[in-house]
């Protein structure tokens, strides 16, 4: 008997099959240039992708010598060739991987799509996995696909008060389309344990 899809598996499923811009863009490849430099992504590391939408920045990264594992609640259409993949529900926590088992855990336009809650626990899960973090976030959009929508001053407060493990800081923010509203950015952040 086939297992029920959850009802952000169906969304993100729906979304990746019939939306160009899910099949083509991958935010982590926007971003790559802001944090590739760190010393978390020596030739040899472990590198582990919290939703890895397409697998476009998997593909890459493992090219470029790293041992990458994308994680994703839908696997889509998309091949998964030079990577691992997981199928995994984000919100759920990641009991198979162990505490500083990857170099770096990194995620790209990913936590904003979860609920407040719901992201603190996915960052909750790479900061216990990774000996350091990079994610990004936008701070626009509207549910049902944007549903935790805060500033990036928010999110640095927030990491900085939840993971005082880390030592935070931002690496890049990017005004998204100021043509269309002001007010939409992404944030680039990058949090490297300092102890445990």
């Amino acid at each position: 008997m086939a297992k029920l899809m959850s009802s952000t598996e169906a969304l993100y499923q729906t979304m990746h099959n019939n939306y160009e811009a899910y099949q083509k863009v991958n935010q982590g490849l926007t971003f790559l240039t802001s944090f590739f430099h760190l010393s978390c992504f020596e030739p040899g590391n472990r590198i582990i992708e919290f939703g890895c939408g397409n697998g476009g920045l998997c593909k890459v990264l493992s090219r470029g010598d790293l041992d990458v594992t994308g994680i994703d609640v839908t696997s889509a259409s998309y091949t998964h060739d030079g990577f691992k993949f997981i199928k995994h529900d984000l919100v759920e926590p990641l009991t198979f991987l162990g505490d500083n088992s990857a170099d770096a855990c990194i995620s790209f336009d990913v936590l904003e799509h979860l609920k407040e809650s719901d992201a603190m626990n996915m960052l909750t899960e790479m900061v216990r996995i990774g000996k350091c973090v990079v994610f990004s976030v936008a701070s626009h959009g509207e549910p049902p696909l944007h549903l935790t929508i805060e500033s990036p001053g928010w999110w640095l407060d927030k990491v900085i008060e939840d993971f005082p493990q880390c030592e935070w800081q931002v690496l890049k923010v990017v005004e998204r389309r100021p043509d269309i509203k002001e007010g939409q950015y992404a944030t680039v952040f990058y949090g490297r344990k300092t102890k445990q």
